[in-house]
């Protein structure tokens, strides 16, 4: 954040000083102080919304570029509906442009150079994960889709320490060698991936990782706040009871309640166009109606109708039931 900041700042600065030239610069700056300062926060605020202050945003070159072009084009739009509407305030628009492209290299610059650093896994953490099967086979996957997490897995330990590995890595010993095992390998991070029934007995033999320092990770939050989803596949009981315990206070409630609905409607609006769009083509790729109705489950066990585009041919679900699309499905338009 202090990085970008400053960023900003000298991109600003190196604008007005190529428009103006050197001498006439200062006197921009002191004149035009309070927009100028106005709009690094605007660019901030955006780019934490976008993400870019996230460390499981950091997958791929390409994903860099397009997540910084996208905030500095709505910083752009924001910045013009602000400051132009009032003529005083307005920051010239040879500045702006010149701004923009500087912001865009040097704020690009850092976020490329922590991936190739990543790529290389120069400062990767030394991870052990606890469990075998899809659950640790899936950990490895998004491992390797997010090298910005600086994670390298050394091996695997399960109850029974049994000899097969999993995608290339050797199963290194059991839960009972657990001690022994993170003191040679130097272990920096452990990801659990089992399982109820044996999970209270996996995190009692964990205990001695946490008075070496060792962070112990659960695999289900990892996606959760890496991939933005849960796998269901990999969720029991324990942990869904754990995620819904929290209650928020009364005024939280309402205040959540007031915010979803403004929200909500303000995107109903903004939207419009594009549903238009959306609906006409919806028509005109196959026969039947433009939305897809469903009931659903809601809190306090209430029905609901759940009202969205339809995406595959009209009576997808006849004979069959909801089942769960699949890639190359004949059903979806």
């Amino acid at each position: 954040v202090i990085f970008d900041a400053a960023a900003l700042g000298i991109s600003m600065w190196i604008a007005i000083v190529i428009r103006f030239g050197r001498f006439q610069a200062e006197q921009y700056i002191s004149m035009k102080l309070f927009p100028l300062s106005m709009s690094i926060f605007l660019f901030l605020i955006l780019f934490y919304l976008n993400g870019l202050y996230e460390q499981g945003r950091f997958n791929t070159y390409g994903k860099i570029i397009k997540t910084l072009f996208i905030s500095l084009s709505f910083g752009l739009i924001l910045n013009s509906f602000i400051f132009y509407a009032t003529f005083s305030f307005a920051i010239g628009r040879g500045i702006f442009v010149i701004t923009i492209f500087l912001i865009f290299i040097l704020i690009c610059i850092p976020r490329v150079l922590y991936l190739f650093i990543a790529k290389k896994k120069i400062l990767n953490k030394r991870v052990l994960v606890v469990g075998s099967g899809d659950a640790a086979r899936d950990i490895l996957d998004l491992i390797g889709r997010h090298p910005a997490l600086l994670y390298g897995v050394v091996g695997f330990v399960d109850e029974e320490g049994s000899p097969a590995g999993i995608g290339g890595y050797e199963m290194i010993g059991s839960l009972h060698d657990i001690e022994p095992i993170i003191k040679q390998k130097k272990i920096d991070v452990v990801i659990v991936t089992c399982l109820e029934p044996k999970r209270h007995l996996i995190l009692k033999n964990l205990r001695i990782c946490r008075y070496y320092g060792i962070q112990v990770l659960d695999s289900v939050s990892l996606f959760e706040e890496f991939e933005g989803q849960v796998p269901l596949m990999h969720i029991d009981e324990e942990w869904l009871f754990s995620s819904l315990a929290g209650f928020p206070s009364f005024h939280v409630r309402k205040i959540k309640r007031l915010v979803d609905i403004m929200g909500a409607s303000l995107g109903l609006v903004l939207s419009l166009p594009v549903c238009l769009i959306t609906a006409f083509l919806i028509r005109m790729d196959s026969p039947g109606p433009v939305f897809y109705r469903q009931k659903r489950l809601g809190r306090y066990k209430k029905t609901f109708q759940i009202l969205k585009f339809r995406s595959m041919i009209h009576h997808a679900e006849k004979g069959t039931g909801p089942v769960w699309a699949r890639k190359g499905d004949t059903r979806i338009t």
